[in-house]
């Protein structure tokens, strides 16, 4: 089935039915049009309740077996509703996110929740068409989408930053001299002069990203202080939001606080009390967000999370 809304030309259509035989076609009026005709009681029977399971989330497997970590409606909604009390303010109707992690990854998949909720304009690319020198003959998907907000990996982060020195490293001396001059003056924050340095030195640099960005989301691993710290004075303010462990231990770099709806507690001198004697701390994280169940490894979470919290 395909939906599409506003007025395609009929050429484009016509391709569409072609491709597949038994394709439905339906405009997004239309497919409102249908669900109205259906019964109500229909509609109350298929919603869900925040017990019910929404996904089976896996892991990567990089340091075992992949393991499905099960996932409830209300899990994905209080994580949702967690990232918008945090930095929901950022966020503006008119915003575009481009989107290359795989919907597999917890990270990407709640951002594009939050962006679904917002009411933001999604984009997806991929790596290999990413910059304009990575493609022929047109331009890269940065470029061409201008996204205002952009969600990657660390090494994504870190190749941006390496392409940027080397465009400063074969620019000759001077612009050099120059470029280093513009980071020292926006690292001292000072007024008037790193206005000016954005409209001269940096301009350039954030066109290669269309322009528009304002707002990075870094996941899946963390990203170096330098990294970061390199590109919020060069590019773009750059979030992290790794994993549990990572927010907590950057919520003081972005003033953010947490909410009720995710609970850390720093375990350090109870955790011989609690568990074995290990040279390990360990954070204790209990909440709506949090699952207690992983798919056939009962042994992964059990005596790990305490269900009475």
């Amino acid at each position: 089935m395909v939906i599409y809304d506003g007025q395609p030309p009929e050429s484009v259509l016509s391709k569409i039915k072609a491709a597949r035989e038994g394709l439905a076609i339906h405009s997004l009026d239309a497919l409102r049009e249908l669900g109205r005709q259906q019964p109500l009681e229909l509609a109350e029977s298929r919603t869900p309740s925040g017990d019910d399971v929404a996904c089976i989330m896996y892991t990567s497997g990089s340091t075992g077996p992949p393991k499905g970590v099960v996932l409830k409606h209300s899990n994905l909604v209080a994580a949702v509703g967690s990232v918008l009390s945090m930095v929901g303010h950022h966020l503006k109707l008119d915003d575009t996110l481009l989107a290359f992690l795989p919907l597999a990854h917890i990270f990407e998949y709640v951002v594009e929740l939050c962006f679904l909720f917002v009411g933001g304009c999604c984009g997806y690319g991929r790596v290999k068409t990413l910059t304009d020198q990575s493609v022929r003959n047109c331009q890269g998907d940065i470029k061409a989408f201008r996204p205002t907000i952009m969600v990657g990996v660390p090494a994504i982060w870190e190749l941006i930053r390496k392409g940027i020195l080397a465009q400063v490293n074969n620019a000759g001396a001077i612009r050099k001299s120059m470029f280093n001059g513009a980071m020292a003056v926006k690292k001292a924050n000072i007024p008037v002069l790193k206005n000016i340095v954005d409209l001269i030195v940096f301009a350039k640099i954030r066109q290669a990203t269309g322009g528009r960005l304002r707002l990075g989301l870094s996941g899946g691993a963390a990203l170096s202080r330098e990294t970061q710290e390199f590109l919020n004075l060069a590019l773009v303010t750059i979030f992290q939001g790794t994993s549990i462990i990572s927010i907590f231990t950057n919520l003081p770099t972005l003033g953010l606080e947490l909410t009720n709806a995710l609970r850390l507690r720093y375990d350090r001198d109870e955790r011989h009390v609690r568990r074995p004697s290990t040279r390990y701390h360990s954070v204790w994280c209990c909440g709506s967000p949090c699952s207690i169940r992983r798919n056939q490894v009962p042994r992964c979470t059990r005596g790990r999370i305490p269900l009475d919290q």
